[in-house]
């Protein structure tokens, strides 16, 4: 018999801190050290990573999921939409922030569509930077509940499989003994100590049956109710997402429209 083992108070999206991953990448080491102060300061509990390289910023988004990607666009080597489009190849769902001191609106309208989610423009406006980053840290919180909300519905579906197939097991072993009797019934020749033997195989099948039956029903109830309340959570999660991400979309849409 398979026990699910399941907490639906995992799927709930939930209010404790979260230690965030965040990257920032800029050739320019003063920028980085002003940035990373600003954020330390405003955002609290966070692992902050810096790069001054494209190339050594792709070798850590590869090797690390981050909660967020601030980077400028003008790098030494791989830069602008390249750079970004790489970026986003690599981390298909993760915040990037883009910093630029030259671009215009038709480059940012651009790199919106190859996959910024915000940017800000130098010099810098420290507090709509630190709300801009922390918009996008909700964004991945947010995310990451709705995965794990994910791999609970998939694991709840395999314990309810599971023990729907056990249980059609048993009821075949109970047929099989239940034919079985039939067919030494059938024969004359048969002995009735071989007789009563086969009644109690029987009868044992039957009463494993019974008692299979009954716990597997309470359990499937259970997966059904597991599953129901995951799958609310999860709707709910998908609702909050989405109003984080239009969010986030409409900032970015009123600055780009300043930036004309």
């Amino acid at each position: 018999m398979v026990k699910p083992v399941l907490d639906v108070s995992a799927a709930q999206p939930r209010s404790e801190v979260h230690h965030s991953h965040l990257l920032l990448v800029d050739d320019d080491p003063s920028l980085l050290d002003a940035l990373s102060g600003a954020l330390r300061l405003r955002l609290g509990h966070f692992t902050l990573d810096t790069c001054e390289t494209s190339m050594k910023a792709l070798n850590c988004v590869k090797a690390k999921r981050y909660d967020a990607i601030i980077s400028d666009v003008n790098m030494p080597g791989i830069h602008g939409l390249e750079f970004l489009t790489l970026l986003r190849q690599a981390r298909p769902t993760t915040p990037i922030v883009l910093i630029s001191g030259h671009a215009d609106q038709a480059f940012l309208a651009r790199a919106f569509q190859a996959g910024a989610t915000d940017f800000s423009a130098k010099p810098i406006d420290r507090d709509a930077f630190v709300r801009s980053i922390r918009r996008g840290l909700n964004i991945s919180r947010l995310r990451l509940v709705l995965e794990r909300q994910e791999a609970l519905i998939i694991r709840g579906r395999f314990h309810y499989t599971a023990i729907v197939e056990k249980l059609s097991e048993s009821n075949e072993q109970w047929l099989s003994s239940s034919e079985t009797l039939f067919s030494i019934d059938s024969k004359p020749e048969i002995s009735s100590s071989s007789f009563s033997a086969a009644i109690e195989r029987r009868e044992q099948h039957e009463r494993k049956a019974q008692f299979f039956n009954r716990r597997a029903t309470r359990e499937l109830t259970q997966l059904d109710a597991f599953l129901d309340r995951v799958g609310q959570a999860h709707n709910g999660t998908s609702a909050l997402l989405q109003a984080a991400e239009d969010e986030m979309r409409c900032h970015a849409r009123l600055r780009l429209q300043r930036t004309s």
